[in-house]
């Protein structure tokens, strides 16, 4: 069992996150006592977790002391998303964090979205960093087609994109409907 593990969203509150709350709580189904770093501690809720104040622009290695397994779930910051996963690893490496997991995007280096290179750059910094990490090549996630969901036919079916592929892919959508009269 691991001792101490956290849970790291970048500039953002990891328990209010669907991705936080989700790590949190299979950690703690496997008995495990986790560290949710938040970048807003007042705003953190849930039981039996601590939390610490941890923001990637400053990356306080102090915060992460006695943290075995550092998750580090990317940022949805576009502005410096590197940089702040940057900030992060080396805060890891200098309080002696053991491992770290990081949310990376599907097919790696080889992957042809623009925001691949945040990533590619994380999966850098990590191998430079020489802390052992597991990395975990996620694909697109399913709440970023929320905005098409208006756009689905009556048949309930929509087009959404399908970034890896290039081509639209036809999904089936379920969504409630008021029962006929």
């Amino acid at each position: 069992m691991i001792p101490h593990s956290a849970a790291i969203r970048p500039c953002s509150a990891l328990i209010s996150g669907n991705a936080g709350r989700l790590a949190i709580a299979a950690l703690q189904a496997r008995g495990e006592k986790p560290v949710a770093l938040v970048r807003s501690p007042e705003k953190a809720t849930g039981p039996g977790v601590e939390v610490r104040p941890f923001d990637c622009a400053s990356a306080n290695p102090a915060v992460l002391k006695g943290v075995d397994t550092l998750v580090l779930i990317s940022s949805s910051d576009f502005n410096d998303r590197a940089g702040q996963h940057r900030n992060a690893i080396a805060a890891a490496k200098e309080a002696g964090v053991g491992r770290i997991v990081y949310t990376s995007i599907l097919k790696g280096d080889a992957n042809p979205m623009l925001l691949a290179a945040d990533h590619i750059a994380t999966e850098a910094a990590l191998t430079v960093s020489g802390i052992p990490a597991t990395i975990l090549r996620n694909g697109w996630y399913a709440e970023n087609y929320t905005a098409a969901l208006g756009a689905a036919d009556p048949a309930g079916q929509t087009d959404l994109p399908a970034p890896l592929a290039g081509e639209r892919a036809r999904m089936g959508l379920s969504r409630s409907r008021p029962a006929k009269s």
